[in-house]
Parts: structure tokens; sequence; C-alpha cells
């Protein structure tokens, strides 16, 4: 894994640091941040664990995060799906992504990431 990302959990403009863990052996795709279950031995927190998933949809809906950039610490590459409104695009995500808009509001526009099995990383948005 590489090395962890130094920033403020919340903060950064109106982005986000989490930490994303998928204890199970399959993969997993989570929409962040909507009304979702999270499936058992997965989670997804802020960096110094002041917020879980579903404090981060409540904030996404009252706020929304918003930001130019992706970046995740996973070595490899994860596939993520950014959708607004009814649009949804399917990216390729390895280190990260600059000069997109990006907005999670909690209801209708927010990023899918498919968490690959046994892995632990760090999904930034900035």
């Amino acid at each position: 894994m590489g090395n962890n990302i130094k920033y403020p959990s919340i903060g950064l403009s109106r982005g986000f640091i989490i930490r994303i863990i998928n204890n199970t052996h399959g993969d997993a795709f989570i929409p962040l941040f909507v009304e979702h279950h999270l499936p058992d031995n997965i989670s997804i927190s802020t960096n110094d664990g002041q917020h879980d998933y579903n404090s981060l949809v409540n904030i996404a809906k009252a706020q929304s995060f918003e930001g130019s950039m992706v970046y995740t610490n996973y070595d490899g590459v994860l596939a993520i799906e950014i959708k607004n409104g009814t649009k949804v695009e399917s990216v390729l995500l390895e280190n990260r992504i600059d000069g997109k808009d990006f907005q999670i509001n909690g209801f209708d526009k927010y990023i899918t990431i498919k968490c690959p099995a046994n892995s632990n990383f760090q999904f930034v948005l900035a």
C-alpha cells in the first residue's frame, strides 16, 4: 500500500479523506455517499475516526462535497463510476484524476467505488 495521506480528514475546501476497508473475499461496489447499507466486514470512515459512512452521508446531504481531484493510495487500479444526475461515467482510477468537477450531494450525485477484496486504502476528494 502507498504512503498515508497527511491532510485533515474533513476540511479540504469541501472535500474529504476517508479510509476504506474491505475485509471480505469479494469485491464490493460502494456508493460515496448515498443511503446504502454497507455489507458486513466493510467499513468507511474518516482517518481520524470522527465520521463513519452514515455520518458522511448526512454531511453530503446537508452541504455536499465538491472537488476537482480524486486520489487514492491503493496499489493498483480502482474502477469508479461518477454519477451526476442521470449521467454516469465509468473511469479507471490509477492514483489520481485531476481537472474534473466532482460533486457528492447525498442524493443523485455520487461516486461508486469498486472496492477490491481484502483491501485497505485511502480515498481523497479535494
